[in-house]
């Protein structure tokens, strides 16, 4: 039987293989085609019209089968009588249409033959028409060429397309790439005998992209390929999710920075990631199986027994402890576990293992800064005062006595100043070893300062006993400390308070010996002193003293002094010494031991000097300008400022050049002990202030332990013989003897001889007959401010004197 099936316009639907015979038209021609235009004659159309309903007949009358005789033409174009019974298919969508078509030659024999044949034929077609209807995934039927004969109403829910818009069209045009084409097609013209399932990429008609689970079977007598498609979009997707899922997962257990590993309810480990195994030095191989507790130090074991007690109860727990690895070396390590639940039970736990030794190290070194010195390792600030209350408490528990003493480097600035801030810290490490190793075991000893120390002696026998500890300290101090291939020798004032003689707290107990220690510094290093409670005012004094200096250098209240030389030949002042002299406001005229030895504690003698040197050199080119003769103007220099380091000799050639001074008119006294502190150094700065033209005195001469090996070596013009000499020339032959003996010595190593202090006329005479060069003194002239210096640089003060004496 040739078999078409039409819709409510004509247009052919499906074509089997007997329409193809039947008539010649092949199914690819035919499906889309209107049925009346393939097989009717001209003639014959409007009868063939009248077989068909008009579009409203679905709503108007019932469904009915409907059987005629028609004229037909073949493909070839002769003629043929066909019997057409058309039987309407209800469809959810549209009104279809069955024509069976038979050549009425045979008619009559095949209707007694077929009969119930045709019967059962509609029955399974109408099946088939109703599994299509109801079928939730895409069916289609296919000719070998792939063109769709029939769609199933799915097609519209899942690829959008209405069934009949598929119809006719090819079945490659719905898949979105070219290999899923490719596959489909090669399925399709191998017309498989069994079920063929591929999964292709497809195309929703709004351009979604959709994945499709097609099963193609091939149908030789119906010449088909039955097509059934089944959205798996939601399933790949899912598949897709739950894939990325894992693969995120096995990613953040394999690159994860930390350790990561999972263990079961009894603590063994199952698996764990590379990292883990680099810290723990395992490989996976060895860790499995092995307890986590194993891979921590032994130790440890019992204080996490409450904490994994709390892990097996589902809580979650994060614990810092201390890791073993396979080599024995230990690890500051941070673990956290968190219970592994399955389907609502505990299976188990994962865990993430980090080393924080980097992190705990830099914990240990802040706690350590926080109670201990960087630069010398000792307890600071904080720690002393911490410890010093401890051992008060114990004290109070035992009735002992506790002693604080309280250290201060003497020239500490000046050594900073001169060899640097390095050389500095590597003389207060020096010290605070040398201190270390001094006191006993239980005594503790700190930094209390930039230059300052204190010891906390606990349970003192007597106060001579904690005398004697103080003298080992200041033994301790004072030995010499080679820096830079030079012998440094530092000083030390100690101050000492006791428990509960002083005070009855640490920060008094502290003050006190504070205040002990300032009493020892106005002293001189290697001073020990007790507090005693009228401390407290002198120091008050000298903290005052201290302010008042520094307002004095900053509100000029300083001023210089000047005291004649007088040539003992031509009796003409010859030169004059610059003395500096504090104009107090309430105290006067302040003489400079008072005040020098303040200024060069407080590191304030470099400025002080400075000032004093430049305002010399300005008065000197003031007197000059003036009209008067040239005079040798003479500055002391401190100690301090021949320190290594310093910037005495660029400030000396800036004072200089400011002034617009001859060098020859300015000399520079240095002391004799000053210079033999240090020889060496100093005769560098010498030799290269003498190479300037700038004259050298040596002050004080006869007090000091020069040898003539230095002596002769020096780069000094002039001897200044001290006063202490001078005093008792006529009365004490052995000073005379000195005197003179100093006064040859000086002319046969072709220097100056300058005499200090001289007050009578005697002393005059004894100089004069000795062939002194120069004489200064009350009796020659006092120390004046420069506006009287200038009404007596040309007046001759040793004429008038000399010539009264011979009346």
């Amino acid at each position: 039987m040739a078999v078409v099936v039409i819709n409510l316009s004509g247009v052919v639907q499906s074509w089997n293989a007997h329409a193809e015979t039947l008539l010649g038209w092949s199914s690819t021609h035919a499906v889309g085609k209107r049925l009346k235009d393939l097989i009717l004659p001209p003639e014959a159309k409007a009868s063939y019209d009248e077989m068909l309903p008009p579009p409203s007949w679905k709503s108007k009358h019932p469904v009915r089968q409907q059987k005629s005789i028609i004229p037909a033409r073949h493909k070839e174009g002769h003629r043929l009588s066909l019997v057409v019974e058309m039987t309407p298919l209800e469809n959810r969508e549209e009104i279809l249409f069955q024509c069976n078509l038979q050549d009425t030659h045979f008619s009559e024999a095949a209707n007694e033959l077929s009969s119930p044949l045709q019967h059962e034929l509609v029955a399974m077609q109408a099946a088939v028409a109703r599994l299509m209807q109801c079928a939730q995934d895409i069916v289609c039927i296919v000719d070998s060429n792939g063109h769709i004969r029939k769609a199933s109403p799915a097609t519209q829910s899942i690829l959008g397309y209405k069934p009949d818009e598929l119809v006719g069209t090819c079945i490659y045009d719905l898949f979105r790439f070219t290999g899923d084409k490719e596959a489909a097609r090669q399925v399709l013209t191998s017309a498989p005998n069994f079920p063929t399932t591929i999964e292709v990429h497809a195309v929703h008609k709004d351009g979604r992209n959709l994945h499709i689970r097609w099963t193609f079977q091939w149908y030789s007598d119906a010449r088909v390929t039955y097509c059934v498609g089944r959205d798996v979009t939601l399933e790949k997707t899912t598949i897709f999710a739950i894939r990325e899922r894992d693969e995120r997962f096995r990613s953040l257990f394999e690159h994860h920075p930390d350790g990561v590993f999972q263990i079961d309810m009894h603590g063994r480990l199952q698996t764990c990631s590379a990292t883990f195994c680099t810290l723990t030095g395992y490989s996976l191989s060895e860790l499995q199986g092995k307890r986590y507790f194993r891979l921590l130090r032994h130790d440890e074991i019992p204080k996490l027994a409450l904490r994994a007690i709390r892990i097996r109860g589902g809580h979650a727990q994060r614990i810092e402890t201390t890791g073993r690895r396979k080599d024995g070396t230990q690890y500051d390590v941070m673990v956290m576990v968190m219970p592994l639940m399955v389907e609502g039970q505990m299976v188990g736990f994962h865990g993430m293992a980090r080393d924080i030794s980097a992190v705990k190290e830099s914990e240990r070194r802040v706690e350590y800064l926080s109670t201990r010195d960087v630069l010398t390792g000792l307890p600071n600030r904080a720690l002393l005062m911490d410890r010093l209350q401890h051992a008060l408490s114990k004290a109070d528990r035992h009735g002992h006595t506790v002693g604080v003493l309280f250290m201060d480097l003497a020239r500490f600035k000046a050594v900073n100043d001169s060899f640097g801030h390095a050389q500095g810290d590597d003389v207060l490490r020096i010290i605070g070893d040398r201190l270390k190793h001094t006191v006993r075991g239980v005594d503790t000893i700190g930094r209390y300062g930039s230059d300052e120390f204190i010891v906390i002696v606990e349970d003192i026998g007597s106060v001579p006993d904690l005398i004697n500890i103080g003298r080992n300290l200041i033994q301790a101090v004072e030995r010499p400390i080679d820096i830079e291939g030079h012998k440094i020798y530092m000083g030390v004032n100690i101050g000492c308070s006791l428990y509960p003689r002083h005070a009855d707290n640490a920060a008094t107990l502290v003050r006190n010996a504070d205040l002990a220690m300032y009493e020892a510094k106005s002293i001189g290093p290697g001073a020990f002193r007790l507090f005693t409670a009228d401390m407290n005012e002198r120091v008050k004094v000298r903290l005052v003293g201290e302010s008042q200096l520094r307002r004095a250098l900053e509100s000029k209240e300083l001023v210089v002094h000047y005291q004649p030389r007088i040539d003992m030949r031509t009796h003409r002042v010859v030169g004059a010494e610059a003395l500096v002299r504090w104009q107090h406001p309430e105290r006067g005229l302040v003489p400079p031991n008072e005040f020098i030895p303040l200024a060069e504690e407080l590191g304030l003698i470099g400025r002080l000097g400075e000032w004093v040197l430049h305002t010399a050199c300005r008065q000197n080119r003031h007197w000059q300008d003036m009209g008067f003769m040239p005079i040798k103007i003479s500055v002391n220099l401190s100690p301090l400022q021949l320190m290594s380091g310093s910037s005495l000799v660029s400030e000396m050639r800036t004072a200089l050049l400011d002034n617009d001074l001859d060098p020859q008119w300015l000399e520079l006294e240095i002391t004799e002990s000053t210079l033999m502190q240090n020889v060496e150094a100093t005769l560098s700065m010498l030799a290269e202030i003498r190479s300037s033209g700038v004259s050298i005195s040596i002050d004080d001469f006869g007090t000091g332990y020069s040898s003539l090996s230095y002596l002769r070596r020096l780069p000094v013009n002039t001897l200044k013989i001290d006063q202490s000499f001078i005093r008792d020339l006529t009365t004490n032959r052995d000073g005379a003897a000195i005197v003179s003996a100093t006064i040859a010595l000086a002319h046969t190593l072709q220097l100056k001889v300058v005499a200090e202090g001289v007050n009578n006329k005697e002393q005059v005479e004894f100089l004069q007959a000795h062939e002194c060069d120069e004489a200064q003194g009350y009796l020659l002239g006092r120390p004046v401010p420069a506006e009287e210096m200038a009404l007596r640089l040309d007046k001759s003060l040793m004429h008038a004197i000399v010539g009264r004496s011979s009346k």
